[in-house]
């Protein structure tokens, strides 16, 4: 009896941490797709001035500050203000979260801190549901800064990786998006987007603050559970980035709605929106806004806008500790063996009586 239990007990250890070794190595050597040059990306300003279906009714939201995690990330309030959305009459046309009214809006998002040892591109992971099968689109929201002298460096790209339930991992480059900005400037209009438009080697960032779109990612997925993992950006060019949190974005949720091909995105109409669906009240007043750094964030002055290639944090807003994948997935093992060991007593029991 007591060697039978001595044997049972190791090899469901051996087999526990087999699984924890295999789901480390899932992301660490993991070679993504780059889909950088096959999707579609629009500004959080240009999507309201032409009111382009990019978020449709029927999306399933996915924030980003619902996320588990090994190591617990940064995360912070950006308060962004649209300054002619009154003069472009620009209106609320969608469900839109962060939408405050009246060309106010708060993004509550959240920036991966990456453990090193086993090393994990910043995972965070989500669950959602989708009611049907079908052909669905994700789109992912976020951004992130480049400096000056940091552009066109692959070592200083930023972009972000996902992957659906056990498919590949799939990588987005967002570096010659506006979706990277050169300072922390929350408060703008049309005029002031155009004169701060930047050009880089392959496309264009601008020198505000802008959330950004990146939409057009097909997905085939069945009715009901899934699971999302978000990364950072893995690789640029030849670069790898294999510590650090310097390729991680400002994340702010995504979308899983149903595909639309090109002719059905144009013949697209929103539902009219009730009054409970637009939200017209204006935001708390702006105390502090801060510029991303290694540490958790604070919204401090505009002033101290610069930012050390590691994303924003808020200082100390982050008050939970972080929660551990290895450790969680070892009580997992060890609760196994308390389960298994009394049914093989009983078994060996019955045997011999």
């Amino acid at each position: 009896m007591k060697k039978f239990t001595a044997i049972l007990v190791a090899i469901v250890l051996m087999m526990n941490m087999m699984a924890i070794c295999a789901s480390a190595a899932n992301y660490a050597n993991a070679q993504p797709i780059d889909i950088t040059n096959n999707i579609k990306w629009v500004t959080l300003y240009e999507m309201y001035e032409k009111k382009l279906p990019v978020v449709r009714a029927d999306a399933v939201f996915i924030p980003a500050i619902e996320y588990e995690a090994a190591t617990a990330p940064g995360s912070g309030m950006r308060t962004i203000t649209i300054t002619d959305w009154a003069e472009k009459g620009m209106t609320a046309y969608f469900d839109d979260y962060f939408n405050l009214g009246d060309g106010y809006f708060m993004y509550d998002g959240v920036w991966a801190n990456s453990v090193k040892d086993p090393y994990d591109h910043g995972l965070m992971t989500y669950s959602f549901n989708v009611p049907e099968t079908g052909t669905y689109e994700i789109v992912f929201l976020g951004c992130g800064q480049i400096k000056e002298e940091n552009v066109d460096n692959n070592e200083k790209d930023r972009g972000f990786a996902f992957q659906i339930d056990d498919g590949d991992i799939m990588q987005v480059n967002i570096s010659d998006t506006e979706g990277t900005f050169r300072e922390y400037s929350y408060s703008y209009n049309k005029a002031d987007l155009e004169a701060g438009r930047l050009y880089t080697t392959n496309g264009v960032n601008n020198k505000y603050y802008q959330p950004v779109y990146y939409y057009g990612i097909q997905i085939a997925l069945t009715a009901g559970s899934h699971t999302l993992d978000f990364y950072h950006l893995f690789t640029s060019g030849d670069f790898v980035f294999e510590s650090g949190n310097g390729p991680r974005l400002n994340y702010f949720g995504a979308y899983v709605q149903k595909y639309l091909t090109d002719a059905e995105l144009a013949a697209y109409v929103y539902p009219e929106l009730t009054t409970e669906e637009v939200t017209t009240a204006a935001p708390e007043p702006e105390t502090t806004k801060a510029p991303e750094t290694q540490a958790p964030e604070t919204q401090a002055p505009e002033t101290q806008a610069p930012e050390t290639q590691a994303p924003a944090t808020q200082a100390p807003a982050q008050t939970d500790p972080p929660k551990s994948e290895g450790g969680c997935g070892a009580m997992v093992g060890f609760g196994t063996i308390l389960a298994i060991i009394p049914v093989a007593a009983l078994v060996i029991k019955k045997k011999r009586d």
